[in-house]
């Protein structure tokens, strides 16, 4: 998920109007982008009873045959498999922050690493390896930061364009 605000020409500390793209009366922008956590589909539910409830079927023939350690194998496969999704949906979701104002690019990701290059001879390097990955890198002179890692491949290919629009926005 990532929410895009400007920053006022006025305020240029303050958050201020929603936009998809920095417009002309802007100084820049803000993108907050973080990691999608939500809650399970239906199908997806409905795959993990499925996925149980043949966990335990299976383990019916053993148990016939005087193998008990099979089911409560099972039972402890799916009790780590319920814990493990417990303790992902209670964790914090990744996020970074990228400001494209003023002729500098801040960003800051969630482990609290910040970098700052100026906007002048950054460019936006999209790299796709295959057609199910995209790394998004802004690379200056002097550094690069790679964005947008917590985002799915389609928040990322919609970005592209807003991040390039801001940089060539940032270099006037």
């Amino acid at each position: 998920m990532y929410e895009i605000l400007c920053r006022s020409a006025e305020r240029p500390f303050a958050l201020s109007a929603r936009s998809d793209v920095p417009q002309g009366g802007h100084a820049g922008l803000v993108l907050h982008m973080r990691e999608n956590r939500s809650h399970l589909s239906e199908p997806a539910r409905q795959s993990f009873a499925v996925l149980g409830a043949a966990m335990m079927a299976l383990s019916i023939l053993p148990v016939l045959s005087g193998h008990w350690l099979v089911p409560v194998f099972c039972l402890m496969a799916i009790g780590g498999l319920v814990f493990a999704l417990e303790q992902h949906a209670r964790s914090k979701p990744d996020g970074e922050v990228l400001e494209i104002a003023h002729g500098t690019i801040r960003h800051r990701d969630a482990r609290g690493q910040a970098s700052h290059m100026p906007c002048l001879f950054a460019k936006l390097d999209a790299q796709a390896p295959t057609p199910s990955s995209l790394r998004l890198i802004l690379r200056s002179p002097n550094a690069s930061v790679e964005i947008g890692r917590c985002l799915g491949l389609e928040e990322r290919q919609a970005l592209v364009p807003v991040i390039a629009a801001a940089l060539a926005q940032g270099r006037r």
